[in-house]
């Protein structure tokens, strides 16, 4: 896919639209009592991506007088993910929480660019729960690792394309009440 993409002066304002339908996916997990205190959880999700093999947006600028389709293929293939967790009762108020999981990209270098780098990717996680009467507080910190990947599309301006890295650490906080 070859685009040409015209220079324009700006600012200018126009619309686009897109959509897509989400992947089937089948998913299956198991978990454990390996004591009274600790649950080992597993679980597998197969994501159908390979229905998702291009998609069009449709974009208007009517100060520039364009209005038209543009098509992208993503020719994405069918991946799954892979978790696993383990909970410590370590009271009857307090849990403490670890997984890891990994993730294998769908997006072939063929149709990656520096819109959605995605890459297969490898995750810890971390947290607690305590419980206060009929609240609790649950805790958790994700550190997630994209293996490096360049992208292959020749056919693209170089801003698109590249190696890429990406790493991202995420936190969680949950307050909930029970009736």
């Amino acid at each position: 896919m070859a685009l040409n993409v015209p220079t324009y002066e700006v600012p200018f304002e126009g619309t686009g639209e897109t959509s897509f339908a989400f992947p089937h996916l089948v998913t299956t997990g198991i978990s454990f009592d390996l004591s009274k205190k600790i649950v080992l959880a597993v679980d597998l999700h197969y994501i159908f991506w390979s229905s998702y093999d291009s998609y069009t947006f449709h974009i208007e600028v009517p100060d520039l007088g364009l209005a038209e389709d543009l098509t992208v293929e993503t020719l994405w293939k069918n991946s799954y993910i892979l978790r696993t967790g383990l909970e410590y009762q370590v009271s009857d108020r307090l849990a403490l929480r670890c997984g890891a999981f990994y993730d294998q990209t769908p997006q072939p270098a063929s149709t990656m660019d520096s819109t959605l780098p995605d890459a297969d990717r490898f995750a810890v996680t971390a947290g607690f729960g305590y419980r206060f009467g009929k609240l609790t507080l649950d805790f958790a910190y994700h550190f997630e690792d994209f293996q490096k990947r360049t992208s292959e599309r020749p056919d693209l301006p170089g801003f698109l394309q590249g190696t890429f890295k990406t790493q991202a650490h995420l936190f969680g906080i949950n307050l909930g009440y029970g009736f």
